[in-house]
C-alpha cells in the first residue's frame, strides 16, 4: 500500500485546521508518521480537539484495508525525559519483554504524581506467516485463499448468550490465536475431506512488528541482556523534575 494513499486524505483534512503552522511526514514500509507544529497562541487542548476531527472526516477516504486507525498524541518538542530506565531479561523475548513494559510497568509509573506519560521504545510481538506458493499451488489454494483463512480463523466473535432468571451470562470464546504453533495447526482449507494446515503450506514464527531495530543496553562490568527494552518517563507541566524523579524511589 502506498504511503500516499493514507497521507494524502490526512493532509487534506489537517490543512483546514486553523492556526497550523506546518506538516511534516516521514513514511516507510507499512508505516507514517506526521507531525503537525502549530502557533503558540493555538492550546494544545484545542489542537488536539482539531486533529481528532480531521481524523473522523478522513477516515472514509482511508484503504478499507488499513491495519488499525490512524493515532495522535500531544507533544511539546521542549518537554524532554526526566528519567530513562532500561528493562532487561534473558527469559524473556524481545516482544514479551515490551508487552510487560507497556501494559504493566509503564502503566504503574503513569500513576506516580507529575508523571505526565511514559514512552516505551522497543517493538511489540508480532506473528510473521511466510508462504509456499508452490505447495499453495499443489494443492489448488492462492495467497488469497490462506490470507482470508487466516482472517476467519482468528477473528474474535461472541458465541450468545445464557439467559437466566435473574442473570445473564455471556460466552466468550477463547479463540484467539496468540503463538506460532497455534497459527501452524490452524486449518485453512479441507480438500476431499482432509484438513490443510497452514503449516503444510506455510511457516509461522513468533516475531516483532519491526525487526529491523535492535536495541541493546550496556553497562560496563554487566552482564548484556538478551531482551532489552527503554521506558522513557515525562513530566507534567509545571511540576519539579526533582520531586517526580524523587517519588520513583517511594
Amino acid at each position: 500500500m502506498p504511503a500516499s494513499n493514507v497521507a494524502t486524505p490526512l493532509e487534506g483534512e489537517f490543512m483546514q485546521i486553523p492556526g497550523l503552522e506546518l506538516i511534516t511526514s516521514k513514511s516507510s514500509q507499512g508505516f507514517c508518521s506526521m507531525t503537525l507544529q502549530f502557533v503558540l497562541e493555538k492550546s494544545i487542548d484545542g489542537a488536539a480537539t482539531d486533529v481528532q476531527a480531521a481524523i473522523s472526516r478522513a477516515t472514509g477516504n482511508l484503504p478499507p484495508d488499513l491495519p488499525a486507525p490512524p493515532t495522535f498524541t500531544k507533544t511539546n518538542p521542549n518537554d524532554q525525559p526526566i528519567l530513562y530506565i532500561a528493562m532487561g531479561s534473558d527469559s524473556m523475548t524481545k516482544g514479551q519483554l515490551y508487552d510487560l513494559a507497556n501494559t504493566q510497568v509503564g502503566q504503574r509509573i503513569s500513576t506516580i504524581a507529575g508523571v505526565s506519560r511514559v514512552q516505551v521504545y522497543g517493538s511489540k510481538s508480532a506473528i510473521r506467516i511466510k508462504a509456499d506458493p508452490s505447495a499453495l499451488a499443489s494443492r489448488q489454494l492462492t495467497i488469497d485463499d490462506l490470507a482470508a483463512a487466516i482472517r476467519q480463523g482468528t477473528s474474535y466473535q461472541g458465541a450468545g448468550q445464557f439467559d437466566g432468571p435473574n442473570t445473564t451470562f455471556l460466552l466468550q470464546p477463547q479463540g484467539q490465536l496468540e503463538t506460532a504453533e497455534q497459527y501452524n495447526q490452524l486449518i485453512v482449507a479441507h480438500r476431499a475431506g482432509v484438513p490443510i494446515y497452514l503449516k503444510d503450506v506455510a511457516t509461522a514464527r513468533d516475531a516483532l512488528q519491526d525487526e529491523r531495530t535492535d536495541m541493546r543496553f550496556w553497562v560496563r562490568g554487566r552482564h548484556v541482556p538478551k531482551a532489552t527494552v527503554v521506558l522513557a518517563v515525562f513530566r507534567q507541566g509545571g511540576s519539579n523534575a526533582v520531586a517526580v524523579a524523587s517519588g520513583f524511589s517511594k
